[in-house]
This record gives structure tokens, C-alpha cells and sequence, in this order.
């Protein structure tokens, strides 16, 4: 060393000059520390590395433990609507209680007109004799009637027996436990929407068309659209109530089309089911 605050450094190689190099102390103990400085960067960067692989690796933990549990709420969850659109299924509807009790009130009254217009024919019958020809005339001007109302009873068997066979199947849904029942001016659709598994979940949304007796397909107002939306991995209770068109009466119908699509509008299965009495 050739003074207090410099440092000599020899370069000694066997086949070369030597060559000496003065090094200042300042530069020396900087590079000390800087040496002491990386080794401390390097030591915490890799305690860092493993705090932060530990943290990741409990989150994914949580994360896949979150995630599950969500799917079992979500399952719990539409098992609990369903639970409860049976519950309200199972109470009466005040609606059809009325519509039950004008109906027996109208039924009545029929009762009551017919049972009058007997007794007065039979009056009528007792007082004047009958011509054996009129009533030949009048058989015989019946005729054509009759037949016509058994060529249009016959057609409308042969629409029903067609609106039977008609059926599309994907083979991606099924439909279960129908349940319809009609008033005055209302609808009211029920049926469990089953996955059959083909698929994780599903999603779409249904349309119910009405089949009328004279022999078409017209569509009922859906009081509340989200009824007929569907998001299931299972199986969901479909519940509906719709309007009937202005003019179609409950004894013009035969019967309601269902149709289920998916989210992309494709057709994944079509079917007409019979209403309470009608017979499609």
C-alpha cells in the first residue's frame, strides 16, 4: 500500500508483465457495501417470493373452497324457489275459486232454463197433436246439419291427432309435472324444466302458445316475462300466468304449445299438451 488512503493491486501472469493498479479506499469500501447491499436485495427478494408464493397459494385454496360453496348455495337455492312455487301452487287461487263459483252459478242457471223449456214442451205436446209428415220435414231438413257437425268433428279429431304426433326433441330438456289451469281470461302454466345433463347448464327461455279449436295457434300475454327465463344445471319450476287473446273464450281451447330455446334462439324442444278439458 503506498500511502494511507490508496491501495496497490498487483496483476502477476506468468507469461506477461506485471501491472499495478492503485485503488482509492473510498472506491474499495464502496464496493464492499454495494457487494453487502445486493447479497441483502437478493436474500429479500427471495423471502419476499416465498411470502408472496405462500399468500397465492392460500387464496387458490380459498378461491376453490368460494367457489364450491357458491355452487351449493346456488343449487340450495333454487331448490328453495321451487320448494316455494309448489308451496303457492298448493294454496287455492282466489281467482279460480271464482271463476268455479260463476261457472256452477252459470251452470245452474242452465239447469233451471232447460228444466222450464221442458215443462213448457211438455204442455205444448199435451194440447196439439203432431203431423207424422212435419216431423218427417223437419227429420229430414235436420240431416244436413248433422252431417256437417260430424264432417267439422271429425276434422277437428284429425287437427288433434296431428297437434299429438308433433313433437321436438333434442334431447337437452324435459318437461315434468304439467300443471295448467284456465278461467275466464287467464292462464296459469306450472311444469318442472329438467337438465337431462347433456350439458353442464342451460339457458334460454320458454313460449307458450295457445291451440284454439278452430284449429290454430295464437299467443298469450305474459303478465311477468322473467317467469319464462331459465338458468339451471338441474332442474327449475317454471310458473306462469298469461293473459287469454281478447275474444278467445276458456272453452276454445284445446290445448298450449311449449316451446323451450336456448340462448342463441335455436329450437331445443317443442310439444302441444292437452289443457283440462280439451284433447289435443
Amino acid at each position: 500500500m503506498a500511502s494511507s488512503d490508496k491501495f496497490t493491486v498487483l496483476f502477476m501472469r506468468d507469461d506477461s508483465d506485471v501491472r499495478r493498479y492503485k485503488v482509492n479506499m473510498a472506491w474499495f469500501k464502496a464496493g464492499i457495501i454495494a457487494i453487502i447491499v445486493l447479497i441483502c436485495l437478493a436474500a429479500a427478494g427471495i423471502a419476499l417470493s416465498i411470502h408472496y408464493w405462500s399468500m397465492n397459494a392460500e387464496l387458490v385454496i380459498q378461491n376453490t373452497t368460494l367457489l364450491k360453496e357458491a355452487s351449493d348455495l346456488t343449487v340450495r337455492l333454487e331448490r328453495l324457489e321451487n320448494v316455494e312455487k309448489i308451496g303457492q301452487e298448493r294454496v287455492a287461487d282466489p281467482r279460480d275459486l271464482l271463476a268455479t263459483a260463476r261457472q256452477a252459478a252459470t251452470e245452474k242457471k242452465e239447469e233451471k232454463w232447460n228444466s222450464n223449456n221442458s215443462e213448457a214442451a211438455d204442455s205444448a205436446l199435451s194440447e196439439n197433436s203432431v203431423d207424422q209428415t212435419g216431423e218427417s220435414d223437419a227429420a229430414s231438413a235436420a240431416e244436413p246439419d248433422n252431417k256437417t257437425a260430424a264432417e267439422d268433428n271429425s276434422s277437428l279429431s284429425a287437427w288433434q291427432a296431428d297437434l299429438s304426433s308433433e313433437k321436438i326433441d333434442q334431447g337437452l330438456v324435459k318437461i315434468e309435472n304439467l300443471d295448467i289451469k284456465i278461467s275466464d281470461k287467464n292462464l296459469s302454466v306450472a311444469f318442472n324444466l329438467l337438465n337431462s345433463g347433456k350439458r353442464s347448464q342451460l339457458t334460454g327461455e320458454v313460449a307458450i302458445l295457445i291451440a284454439t279449436k278452430d284449429r290454430g295457434f295464437v299467443e298469450a300475454e305474459v303478465k311477468k316475462s322473467s317467469d319464462l327465463d331459465f338458468y339451471i344445471q338441474r332442474y327449475k319450476r317454471i310458473r306462469a300466468d298469461l293473459s287469454l287473446p281478447e275474444g278467445l273464450k276458456a272453452n276454445n281451447v284445446l290445448g298450449i304449445r311449449i316451446n323451450v330455446l336456448s340462448a342463441k334462439k335455436e329450437l331445443m324442444f317443442s310439444h302441444v299438451y292437452q289443457s283440462p278439458g280439451g284433447h289435443p
